[in-house]
């Protein structure tokens, strides 16, 4: 288990000698003295917060640990210690408060990485079992566990404004092991405090808090310092990585990782990487302070504004001292995408290196460093100007590939061989650790003393007798390192596994001089055996891939033996879906193949035939895999078969419906006439049976109205349905009416004999007589407009009429009598 380590640069000199031991231990025991006489006045308590305890006590166990941080930080006082449980914690549950921070208390340590069963302090493992504090109060943000990466897309919504606060503590207020993301000081409106628009993981405001651990991820800011904001106060900031912050605003956010102005801060052992601001993307540090970095890399930081320095940017009256650090790989606009500080600025630099920075389209800029360099020494920093304190020997057309192990990967470790390693100060690189601890005290004689402190990998930081430059210290090695890689991807100690027929390119990487060799089992073929090599899973099997590096004057031999597996390929046989219709033969069934691979052939690999269920009704019928199966003694692949439908379309069919649109009410009983072209039987249905109602094909007339009489067929194993038919039949008292008075007289009303209904049979015939039979006039083809009886010339008094008609085939006449009236 990884154990709670404090950087070594901040523990006490071991001064050598017996007089200056018996000094040491006379000053031990007075402190304890001192201390022990105070015991009983300071009660030390240690506060357990667990995120997933369902029934919180008063916090003094791990059983009953508290569920909220925000409860162990109103209870505890100073001399406690907080140990917080991995999870996921929060300022507030109210989203509406995004004023609510944790707020950090002068002697109280908080400390993340615990399981929630540990009772020492160095049980614990904060990369492990992560704590984080969260700043995503409204719960809508869509980080992984908790933790945002990519501030720009995933922080939703109204977060706090700040995760953590330490303004106004000392360096007795401890932050250990935790997590800090989700931080959005976005409110830049007019009038807003600085707390509601810069620095979104911590706010520091005179405060002098100790932090150490800590992984500052995922904030942002419309102003400054996005990861940290800090104003005054002396901080410390020890074993953190502070990545993707975000400044949000394009010309007026400084300082995306970073931003200090005035007081004083120590950063050491610290990467910071992947931040974005208008200015100063890694680190801005704006005037009248004291900054030191030390054992510190600073890559792939952006800084969008004009002439904004990605990296590290110094402004004003400051003194920024930068020790064995390392600044690689940063954007920005113009000059000095690196490093930047004008001449006002106290800037030293010792045992760095500053190469490689590029500009917004990602080409490497000259001059990585813009400004002045007040004092340096021992450093690696690729610039046009003199002054900067450049070792010697620095060879045209240097590239970030000749120094660091793989800078496309991030890994900034010194590669073998390369004109930084030992080419650093010892005496610079201890003026650079006091200066972070605000001590003085004296070099020591002995390199291995634990006052040297450590290299960003928690290495030695010397290891020959020379400090080699930036943040890490090169490891020697007689046995080359080699590497395997599968389409770009590291192959894992684990080993190979491929499926049959996978294609792939093999590249090796060593640090040795010797160009390694490939060989491999059968199971698996190579191209070149030197690499990059084109390999091809040639059968199933385990086997072994083994490397050699030749032994050279410089490297011993080495060997890497990579185990080899391949698995049987997935071969997807997908039936394709067919049909008939009813009565036909069924047509072939046939299937579709995907994963066949080393130009195997389906007629190779599989037997057998599909089959489908059994029945000739119309409907669908799965298609099933029958027989079909891979040939026998072929493991190279699996079979997943993947059904699909048989379908058997029945015969149409159509539905002949005769019925009249009008009849009348006295016809008392309508046979309808209806049939299928199957010959299957036809369903009527009435909608309105009080007007009338069906007895078999019969329509029962009730009433005068309306009906709808649908017909249908609802198919059977051989038809399919037929399209129903509907009937609009209207019920009427008589199919024709004439009006019983004509009154010729001019005026329009009644000038003519009116027939209602007579349009509807224009081969009608109407025929007038008076009381004696007598016919007076026949009029064919009544139509109440052009041939009409008007009684012109007929005397006052009763006539009669039949009219004539053909319905449904059938002669009907009409028969009555009407008034001819006249005025005079």
């Amino acid at each position: 288990m990884k154990k709670t380590n404090y950087p070594r640069i901040y523990r006490p000199i071991r001064w050598l000698g017996v007089q200056r031991c018996n000094a040491v231990v006379s000053v031990v025991l007075l402190v304890i003295m001192v201390l022990c006489s105070g015991l009983s006045a300071i009660a030390q308590n240690t506060y357990y917060v667990n995120a997933s305890n369902s029934s919180p006590g008063d916090g003094l166990s791990w059983g009953g640990a508290f569920a909220d941080l925000q409860q162990a930080l109103a209870v505890a006082s100073s001399g406690d210690q907080i140990w917080v449980s991995k999870g996921v914690y929060k300022p507030t549950a109210d989203p509406a408060n995004r004023e609510a921070t944790f707020l950090l208390k002068n002697g109280v340590e908080v400390y993340g990485g615990f399981v929630g069963t540990e009772s020492t302090l160095d049980g614990r493992n904060w990369e492990t079992n992560v704590t984080v504090l969260s700043g995503d109060i409204d719960g809508d943000d869509t980080g992984t566990d908790g933790i945002i990466t990519d501030p720009v897309n995933q922080i939703k919504g109204g977060n706090s404004y700040t995760v953590v606060t330490a303004s106004g503590v000392s360096s007795t207020a401890v932050l250990d092991g935790f997590v800090i993301t989700g931080g959005s000081a976005d409110d830049a409106a007019a009038g807003n405090t600085a707390a509601e628009k810069t620095g979104g993981g911590i706010y520091n405001s005179t405060g002098s808090p100790t932090l150490r651990n800590l992984d500052i991820r995922g904030n942002q800011s419309d102003g400054h310092g996005a990861g940290i904001y800090i104003s005054g106060g002396i901080t410390k900031l020890t074993g953190s990585k502070i990545r993707n912050n975000r400044g949000i605003s394009a010309t007026a956010a400084y300082g995306g990782g970073i931003y200090i102005t005035g007081g004083k801060l120590a950063v050491v052992n610290t990467e910071i990487a992947n931040n974005t601001a208008s200015h100063g993307g890694g680190f801005q540090d704006w005037g009248l302070s004291e900054s030191t970095l030390t054992n510190v890399l600073v890559y792939g930081n952006t800084a969008v504004g004009s002439a904004g320095c990605g990296g590290v940017r110094g402004r004003q009256d400051c003194k920024l001292t930068l020790t064995n650090v390392t600044i690689v790989g940063n954007r920005a606009a113009g000059a000095g995408p690196g490093l930047q500080s004008p001449a006002t600025h106290n800037l030293t630099v010792h045992n760095s290196i500053v190469w490689g920075n590029l500009d917004l389209d990602g080409v490497v800029v000259a001059n990585s460093n813009s400004g002045t360099v007040n004092v340096g020494s021992h450093n690696l920093i690729q610039t046009t100007a003199t002054g900067v304190g450049n070792i010697t020997g620095i060879p045209s057309g240097l590239t970030v590939d000749d120094i660091f192990v793989a800078s496309s990967d991030g890994n900034y470790a010194l590669l073998a061989g390369n004109l930084a390693i030992d080419a650093g100060s010892n005496e610079r690189l201890w003026e650079g650790i006091q200066l972070a601890e605000g001590h003085s005290n004296p070099m020591p004689g002995n390199l291995a003393d634990a006052a040297w402190g450590t290299d960003l990998a928690g290495g030695a930081r010397i290891l020959t007798n020379t400090v080699d430059l930036g943040a890490y210290e090169h490891i020697p090695s007689a046995v080359p390192a080699l590497r395997v890689f599968w389409n770009g991807d590291a192959v894992p100690s684990t080993g190979l596994e491929l499926s049959y027929g996978d294609q792939g390119t093999l590249t090796v990487t060593t640090t040795g001089d010797a160009v390694p060799t490939m060989v491999s089992d059968p199971l698996l073929s190579l191209s070149s055996a030197t690499g990059p090599a084109e390999a091809t899973a040639l059968t199933i099997g385990t086997g072994q891939l083994t490397v050699t590096s030749a032994e050279t004057n410089d490297f011993e031999e080495a060997i890497l033996v990579l185990d080899v597996r391949i698995v049987p390929k997935e071969l997807i046989v997908t039936a394709d879906a067919v049909s008939k219709a009813h009565g036909e033969n069924d047509p072939p069934l046939t299937f579709t193949v995907e994963g066949l691979v080393n130009n195997d052939q389906p007629a190779d690999i599989l037997t057998g035939t599909l089959t489908r269920q059994v029945g000739e009704d119309k409907g669908t019928y799965p298609i099933e895999q029958g027989t079909l199966a891979i040939v026998e003694g072929n493991e190279n692949y699996t079979l997943r078969y993947v059904e699909e439908n048989f379908t058997i379309n029945g015969l149409s069919q159509e539905i002949t419906f005769d019925a009249p649109e009008l009849i009348e009410l006295r016809t008392g009983v309508l046979a309808l006439t209806v049939s299928s072209s199957s010959g299957l039987p036809v369903t009527l249905v009435v909608d309105d049976a009080s007007v009338a109602s069906l007895s078999g094909t019969n329509l029962n007339l009730h009433t005068i109205g309306t009906v709808f009489v649908t017909a249908t067929q609802e198919g059977n194993g051989m038809y399919e349905p037929a399209e129903p038919v509907r009937a609009t039949i209207r019920i009427i008292d008589d199919l024709v009416r004439v009006h019983p008075a004509v009154s010729p007289d001019g005026n329009g009303i009644n000038d003519f004999l009116r027939i209602e209904g007579i349009e509807k049979f224009p081969d009608n015939q109407v025929t007038i007589f008076d009381r004696t039979g007598k016919v007076l006039d026949r009029i064919f083809g009544y139509d109440n407009h052009q041939n009409i009886f008007t009684g012109e010339k007929l005397r006052h008094g009763t006539y009669f009429y039949r009219v004539s008609v053909t319905v449904n085939g059938e002669r009907r006449n009409y028969q009555g009598f009407f008034e001819l009236k006249r005025k005079n």
